[in-house]
């Protein structure tokens, strides 16, 4: 009995001595959970630097945009090692968590970014990749290892898929939200962040528009003044880099080599040239053999492809400041949306009679929206003003037809994260995969995949070897893991 008495007191006391270890390994001047103000700047920050490199490297080059000078697999069309899925799957953990703890604090303004942020990520990934994780790896506190491939139409058009979010979004921040702080994009205005997440809705919206009739929709979102879309170049989806570590435009911290391995395109110079655009001013610098010299402007594009051409001049002054050559105080912004992008969209439903509105009205406030956001000098290309370029400039001016519309589009899309890619791929399933529709593109030359433009990017390997069984049945209902695969979205 006296043993067990004390082999009593010596367990409550080793208790207690634990328990008092415990209170003084808390630190009571460090916060348990971290606060959304104090996650929300990262993630903004991730996410603008994945979209820039992403548009680099491989969007910008599928669209024709730019053309790679090394490591041509983009234009190869041999698309095995591209991925963009780890990135953005980390960022998803980090938009959880702020979702999570603003829900705890009942901080609505931020639980609506969180879910914006959500559906931004979520619909890159899906238009990338095709069948993805989306409710088991965006819900709850435990990370799951192996959840579940939800299909693309349920991503989109289920009861919690993305169309649905943003839609309890809008109603969110319609009421009376408390401010929010530590915003980096938006500078802590909720009603830009709402702007952008009913402009978001209205893309997702075109993006299903082949598959889904989407008139209610539409309309219902742009029938009532209180679902503000993006009006203005002031509400665009930009981050502004303070050109200062780590907040520095990505493509500066490039090695003179890597940032020579992208060159300005052979179609878009073709295109720029013809019709006296400004922007080439931005969009591309001058040759080395001009670039200094004042009496001379030579501007040469790379033709898209694999050993076609050895041209092409280096991107412009804003992405890179190269030794030797000019600079400008003024760098590239990382770029989600844009007022631009909106307005084509727009013209792109009306021209399509999914939407009943003038065609050419959105068709020339877009392309004056991505003249104005770049600042372009007019009279360096000819031109006494805006007008001037669009009522004279060779197939500018409207003369229906959505062609012309996507061939605007496209070269405002620029350096817009994967969109470019996004929406060429998407414009060649409306013509039926045939090239020879388009009057603004065509397949690269010596590409290996039969003139056949990628449908996707490849599952990352690990998913095969980590989450097998998922990724088997994802795999499998798109006919196999390739880049030729046909996600809902093309079928």
């Amino acid at each position: 009995m006296k043993k067990y008495i004390l082999f009593c007191f010596v367990l409550f006391g080793l208790n207690t001595a634990c328990n008092d270890l415990e209170s003084l390994n808390e630190n009571p001047n460090l916060p348990v959970t971290a606060e959304p103000e104090n996650l929300l700047p990262k993630i903004i920050k991730d996410l603008s630097n994945t979209l820039v490199s992403e548009s680099f490297l491989i969007a910008n080059n599928a669209a024709q945009l730019s053309a790679k000078s090394i490591d041509t697999d983009v234009e190869a069309y041999t698309w095995r090692g591209f991925d963009i899925w780890t990135p953005l799957y980390g960022i998803l953990r980090n938009v959880n968590d702020l979702e999570r703890i603003a829900n705890l604090q009942e901080k609505e303004g931020f639980e609506a970014i969180a879910v914006i942020l959500k559906s931004y990520i979520v619909s890159i990934l899906t238009e990338t990749y095709g069948d993805i994780p989306y409710l088991e790896a965006t819900q709850g506190k435990i990370e799951n290892f192996t959840p579940k491939y939800d299909t693309q139409e349920s991503i989109y058009m289920g009861s919690e898929g993305l169309l649905a979010e943003l839609e309890r979004v809008n109603i969110i921040l319609k009421g009376n939200v408390p401010p929010i702080d530590g915003d980096i994009l938006y500078g802590n205005n909720l009603e830009k962040w709402q702007k952008f997440a009913n402009s978001l809705y209205l893309k997702l919206l075109v993006k299903v528009s082949n598959k889904v009739d989407v008139r209610t929709k539409v309309s219902n979102l742009l029938g009532s003044s209180s679902n503000r879309i993006m009006s203005s170049n002031a509400d665009n989806a930009v981050l502004t880099y303070l050109g200062i570590a780590p907040n520095r435009y990505p493509l500066t911290e490039l090695a003179a080599a890597d940032f020579d391995a992208v060159k300005i395109s052979e179609s878009l110079i073709t295109q720029f040239s013809t019709q006296k655009d400004p922007r080439l001013h931005v969009y591309a610098r001058e040759t080395e053999a001009t670039i200094n010299d004042n009496s001379t402007t030579i501007y040469e594009g790379r033709l898209n492809g694999v050993g076609c051409d050895n041209d092409g001049s280096k991107l412009g002054l804003i992405y890179y400041d190269y030794p030797g050559e000019p600079t400008t105080l003024t760098k590239g912004d990382a770029i989600w949306m844009t007022y631009s992008e909106v307005l084509f969209l727009l013209a792109e439903l009306e021209e399509r009679n999914l939407l009943v509105g003038n065609v050419e009205a959105n068709y020339k406030k877009g392309i004056q929206a991505s003249m104005d956001y770049y600042g372009v000098d007019y009279s360096k290309s000819g031109w006494i003003d805006f007008e001037d370029f669009y009522q004279n400039a060779n197939g500018v001016s409207y003369q229906n037809g959505l062609d012309q519309i996507w061939e605007q589009k496209r070269v405002a899309l620029w350096f817009h994260g994967m969109e470019p890619y996004l929406e060429v791929r998407r414009w060649l399933n409306y013509l039926n995969n045939d090239w020879n529709q388009f009057q603004f593109l065509e397949a690269p030359c010596n590409n290996q995949n039969g003139n056949v433009f990628p449908k996707r990017y490849v599952y990352p390997v690990e998913e095969s070897l980590l989450n097998s069984d998922q990724y088997a049945i994802a795999a499998s209902r798109i006919g196999g893991d390739n880049q030729n695969s046909r996600m809902w979205l093309v079928q």
